[in-house]
């Protein structure tokens, strides 16, 4: 009976499907941010700065991504807001589809829900054609 390497390959399958890189990053203004993506794009994107200015409604979040790859990159970015206390704020933004050319930077924007925004989290994942 060879059930064993029938396990090892729902194992391997697991651990690739579960894969996940998580960074507590505190950019240049001291505002604490958490980047959450795909391991396999964490040697092929970098977020290079983060400029937080005050709006009307929230806070304006201008986060600049580099591709580091000799390809285009077809991504989808979210992120998520949070208050002082760690709840978080509604979002109703969702995924924003985001194409870096190969060793292109490039601007993308969010505005957050309300003022209250103390902290995020920043979620990468490469696009579904």
């Amino acid at each position: 009976m060879k059930i064993y390497p029938i396990y090892a390959i729902i194992l391997l399958i697991t651990f690739i499907c579960s894969c996940s890189n998580i960074n507590t990053i505190t950019s240049k203004n001291d505002f604490t941010y958490t980047e959450v993506g795909d391991v396999f794009l964490n040697d092929q994107i970098r977020v290079e700065d983060i400029k937080i200015n005050e709006s009307e409604n929230g806070k304006a979040f201008n986060v600049m991504m580099k591709n580091l790859m000799w390809f285009d990159m077809n991504l989808e970015i979210k992120m998520d807001f949070y208050d002082r206390d760690g709840i978080k704020l509604d979002n109703p933004w969702g995924w924003k589809p985001f194409t870096l050319e190969q060793g292109q930077s490039d601007w993308i924007k969010f505005i957050s829900p309300n003022k209250n925004t103390y902290n995020f989290k920043l979620y990468m994942k490469k696009a579904e054609l």
